[in-house]
């Protein structure tokens, strides 16, 4: 069983508040309306299950993100992060600030990937997974940045 969040992730100073949080998103994880966006479904900011944490090797249970200040110092532009082979599909971009992550009792915990150095962890500092009232107000608070190429099926 993976361990509390809190007590495996440290929540980084060096992180600013407005620092942006980029979050890649499916189609189907967004609202719809007239074939257009609203907003990202609050299951967007759900953590990992046990099973998939398990099975990625962390140590405690988080969602992931990417640094916009990271990909900005290095150049990466949204679309290209989107075509990379790993989110190759129909995958858009939704965003939340460090800010109202924190302010809604959640950390950022810088996590370079080999693949992709502006990975970050969002984790709960308060039990082992955010609760659904979290992931609601995350969820309204967030901003469509590039919607998938799709509306998902009967939208």
């Amino acid at each position: 069983m993976p361990t509390e969040p809190s007590h495996t992730y440290q929540d980084d100073p060096t992180i600013a508040d407005d620092e942006i949080l980029y979050r890649l998103v499916r189609a189907g994880d967004l609202m719809w309306e007239d074939g257009q966006p609203i907003r990202p479904i609050s299951s967007v900011f759900q953590d990992q299950t046990v099973k998939q944490t398990k099975a990625i090797g962390y140590p405690a249970r988080s969602l992931s993100v990417f640094l916009g200040s990271e990909l900005s110092s290095r150049g990466i532009e949204l679309e290209e992060l989107l075509a990379s082979p790993e989110w190759q599909g129909n995958y858009g971009v939704v965003s939340v600030t460090a800010g109202i992550v924190r302010a809604l009792g959640q950390g950022v915990h810088r996590d370079p990937i080999p693949t992709n150095p502006a990975h970050a962890l969002v984790f709960s500092k308060i039990g082992t997974t955010r609760s659904t009232t979290k992931c609601k107000e995350l969820a309204k608070a967030s901003e469509i940045v590039i919607a998938p190429p799709q509306a998902p099926d009967g939208d």
